[in-house]
């Protein structure tokens, strides 16, 4: 997930536009300050702003799906699975950062790259007989980024929308999901019209004290007369785990921001240290994710709903104000995570049909028209949990485990070392990464076509 603000000193693209990576590490805060005609970075990232960084960048609405995740594993396997696949992502964090510096330095160039530079790039450094797939990679990524950002956008609109209907129909007359969903667009619709990057700053800041609150309310909440743990199953149906892993790597993805926040952190060569940012806010996200997954299930068991939030007392006024807030809250944050997106399809639009008379009016209609495109998106698949499951497994895993470790064999082709371990590593990985892809994918899209069947009567007797 990607929220947050941070300082980027990536290379830039060959066509002279910003990476989508690039376009949202921008976007999260001023990066930049101007002064006597000329753009001046910002200061460095001290170790506690870089920690929050990273943390505000893998917190969003997925935290409050764990819940959900762990009734379809069990307290223990799901505890289990959540830290082993935590650790694998994390892994391949960190061999995405090490490969990007390597390609920095064998390619002498002046700025670290990115991710998506870095997946294109690195197959220049590689063997010769796979550096033609150097594109292809590239391309990759960027399509895996697109799918992913979007997905975000369009659960935010089914999350805000399952919260606040528990808020209205408290008030007035109980209306449809598919209303509510549309009434949530309106102003994601005008937030979408941000084009100033400084504009998105505070946007950014008060989305995310505003999520940071409804964690802890909800935690409290949940850890608040629990039922005996017995009552629970440790251990769930195995044929539960496909949309288990969609989830959780769903939560694990937000491996893109993480080269411009070590760029601007101001002792990058300890980013990646055992103790350094990387590895404790990354440890500190999967202790939190497990916390919110085993109380969430333990606290609710069966009837978990597909986010922690909508399990709040409908008559409470905590209840009430929390949907309400975090609800606040992930609007707001939907700018932030839309413009990758948004950048790099304008500017497909232009190559295409521009240049435009009117550049600006003619942005400002696509991103209408783009935010409508997730609306119907999002109509059309109004089941939360099977949502992110979907976007999870079809995009997340792309981004978080298969991409990583094939850059990293690339790169690093002439040192597989003892028994080449690398390579047996690696080729786990990605194994694991496509099998939970495909698997993930399908089951998936069977429960959502299953719930469809059910939701509009055309289940099978």
């Amino acid at each position: 997930m990607v929220e947050g603000g941070l300082d980027t000193t990536e290379a830039p693209r060959d066509d002279g536009k910003p990476s989508q990576i690039e376009a949202i590490s921008a976007s999260m805060a001023k990066d930049l300050v101007k002064g006597d005609g000329e753009e001046k970075p910002m200061r460095k990232t001290t170790y506690w702003e870089t920690l929050m960084h990273i943390h505000k960048c893998n917190t969003g609405s997925s935290i409050f799906a764990m819940g959900n995740a762990f009734k379809n594993s069990g307290l223990a396997l799901g505890s289990i699975l959540v830290f082993s696949i935590g650790f694998i992502c994390v892994h391949c964090q960190h061999m995405m950062l090490n490969v990007c510096e390597e390609t920095t330095k064998r390619l002498n160039l002046k700025k670290s790259v990115g991710f998506e530079e870095g997946s294109e790039l690195c197959f220049k450094v590689g063997h010769p007989k796979y550096r033609k797939w150097g594109p292809f990679m590239g391309k990759l990524v960027e399509t895996s980024v697109t799918i992913t950002q979007s997905g975000f956008c369009s659960v935010y609109m089914v999350f805000v929308a399952d919260n606040l209907k528990q808020v209205w129909d408290k008030f007035l007359p109980p209306i449809h999901i598919s209303i509510m969903i549309a009434i949530v667009v309106i102003p994601m619709i005008f937030l979408s019209w941000i084009q100033d990057l400084k504009s998105l700053a505070p946007v950014s800041i008060i989305a995310n004290v505003l999520v940071t609150a409804g964690i802890i309310t909800v935690a409290y909440v949940a850890v608040t007369d629990l039922p005996d743990i017995s009552e629970r199953k440790l251990v769930a149906d195995y044929s539960l785990l496909p949309l288990f892993f969609g989830t959780v790597v769903y939560a694990f993805e937000g491996i893109g921001v993480l080269t411009p926040i070590k760029s601007g952190y101001k002792n990058p060569e300890k980013f990646a240290k055992p103790l350094g940012p990387l590895n404790v806010a990354m440890g500190f996200f999967t202790l939190l994710t497990i916390f919110l997954g085993f109380v969430g299930y333990w606290k609710w068991g069966e009837d978990v709903k597909p986010s922690l939030t909508l399990n709040l007392d409908q008559d409470s006024v905590i209840g009430i104000a929390l949907k309400s807030l975090i609800s606040i809250g992930i609007v707001l944050t939907y700018p932030l995570q839309l413009k990758p997106a948004l950048d790099n399809n304008f500017a497909i639009i232009t190559k295409l049909w521009g240049p435009f008379k009117r550049p600006h009016l003619a942005d400002i209609i696509f991103r209408t028209l783009y935010t409508l495109f997730l609306f119907i998106l999002a109509e059309v698949v109004p089941f939360l949990d099977l949502f992110i499951s979907l976007i999870g497994a079809l995009s997340s895993s792309a981004l978080a485990l298969i991409v990583p470790p094939i850059m990293d064999l690339v790169t690093f082709h002439e040192s597989y070392g003892p028994l080449k371990w690398r390579l047996w590593k690696n080729g786990f990985i990605i194994i694991f990464g496509i099998v939970g892809f495909i698997i993930g994918t399908v089951y998936a899209m069977i429960d959502i076509v299953k719930s469809f069947h059910k939701v509009y009567g055309y289940e099978e007797e």
